[in-house]
């Protein structure tokens, strides 16, 4: 029973990780550390939210699984990777991230205690809003009944991902 337990629920917090974290150590990496701070702050706090129940609905109906499993798997990697990207992102400044002596038991401690580590990081990270918005956006919209169909079915891409 575990063994088909496990390969949607590690894929499903895999996918809430990259999608919440990766466009902001992109953003890191593209802008410079203060204009980058200014997209984690303002726009991305409002469409990673959006993004991240639009990804969710998708994959839920590709897995075919409940739509608070698929979120509860995303809610978990979003929320124990947070440690280990915001580091990430950190080591694109100089001496900051993984450049530090002993930055790799720094994430590990961090990763162990994530809760309120990652509470605690992406408030200096500027990320915390994007944080609780997609939290609370990913738990109300699998508790819902809304959906983005009427846009899914309008889009290319999602309609053939949808066709698999």
């Amino acid at each position: 029973m575990m063994g088909k337990r496990s390969p949607w629920m590690l894929e499903g917090s895999l996918l809430g990780s990259l999608i919440f974290w990766l466009p902001m150590v992109m953003a890191r990496a593209v802008f410079a550390p203060d204009w980058s701070a200014l997209l984690i702050v303002f726009p991305f706090t409002l469409v990673l939210p959006v993004f991240a129940c639009f990804v969710m609905e998708i994959f839920a109906d590709q897995w075919k699984r409940p739509a608070w499993k698929v979120a509860f798997a995303m809610l978990l990697g979003i929320w124990v990777s947070g440690p280990f990207w915001i580091t990430l992102a950190n080591t694109l400044s100089p001496g900051q991230g993984f450049h530090m002596a002993g930055s790799w038991s720094f994430v590990a401690l961090m990763t162990a205690a994530f809760p309120l580590t990652t509470i605690m990081l992406s408030t200096y990270h500027g990320s915390l809003g994007a944080l609780f918005l997609t939290t609370i956006a990913v738990l109300v919209f699998s508790a819902s009944r809304w959906t983005f169909r009427p846009v899914l079915r309008r889009c290319v891409i999602c309609r053939f991902a949808l066709s698999r």
